[in-house]
Order: C-alpha cells, then sequence, then structure tokens
C-alpha cells in the first residue's frame, strides 16, 4: 500500500526538491530538524520505499533468511515515514484526492 501511495497519492514529494520556498514544516519536521526536501533525497526515498516493500514481500517465502524482511520493513518504514512527513510539509492536504 506504502507503494501505491507514494506513486499515485502522495507523489508531490519527488517534484518538491526545487521549491524550499514553499516548505512550511509539520511539527515533527520541525522536532526532527527536517530541512526541505532535495531532489536527491526524495530519489533515494522513493526507491528505499519500493526495495523495502519488495523486501518485506521477498521475506515472508520459507528460504529468505527473516533479516531481509526485518531490514526491509526498517527501510519502508522510514522511508516512508519521512516521505509523508516532507509531503505535509509543503502544504499536501492529504484528503483533497477523496473529495466528490
Amino acid at each position: 500500500m506504502a507503494v501505491l501511495d507514494v506513486r499515485f497519492f502522495l507523489n508531490s514529494t519527488g517534484s518538491r526538491g526545487g521549491t524550499p520556498d514553499v516548505y512550511e514544516p509539520v511539527v515533527v519536521a520541525v522536532w526532527l530538524h527536517l530541512p526541505p526536501v532535495t531532489d536527491a533525497v526524495a530519489q533515494v526515498l522513493f526507491v528505499g520505499v519500493h526495495v523495502g516493500a519488495a523486501a518485506v514481500v521477498l521475506g515472508g517465502f520459507a528460504r529468505v533468511p527473516a533479516w531481509v524482511q526485518h531490514a526491509g520493513g526498517v527501510v519502508l518504514g522510514v522511508g516512508f515515514v519521512l516521505w509523508v512527513i516532507w509531503a505535509m510539509s509543503y502544504g499536501y492536504v492529504s484528503h483533497d484526492h477523496m473529495t466528490t
């Protein structure tokens, strides 16, 4: 689900690298002292979410070591949380794509 969210619903983070002037950090971003996202960081997070999700799925098979799923879960979790924090810090309203 995180992969779909990053690709289709919260994809604004990837396009915000060149717009630090509209960055208004949410409370969590202030606590973590997160600067405005850059293009390189957004690309790393995008790839990290996909790789982490793949590792979580792959780790569910019997012959794959459990650490693959555990490491994938950490990468997926951290990457997705940062992606969402940055998406919300650029004024994105998460319910706007569901309005009628």
